[in-house]
């Protein structure tokens, strides 16, 4: 297999019966080798997030109206 699975999930793959457990581990690799064949890479390294550009992508245009922004202390139960 190119990459390392966690030990949890080897455990749980050599939990199953022998021929169940060389079934799941050859179709674990073919899912790699198809990852590295569409370009991708199926290291250990950690996976890129896109945080940033998903907060930009929601985040919505200025459409000119803006809510009054207030100082605190002031106190406007007092002012009525």
């Amino acid at each position: 297999m190119p990459t390392s699975l966690p030990t949890d999930i080897n455990e749980i793959i050599d939990s199953l019966g022998e021929s169940e457990s060389q079934r799941v581990k050859e179709y674990i690799a073919s899912l790699h080798t198809e990852i590295e064949k569409l370009g991708g890479s199926s290291g250990d390294e950690t996976m890129d997030t896109d945080d940033d550009k998903e907060d930009e992508e929601t985040s919505t245009p200025d459409d000119g109206f803006s809510v009054p922004q207030y100082e605190s202390g002031e106190d406007y139960e007092k002012q009525s």
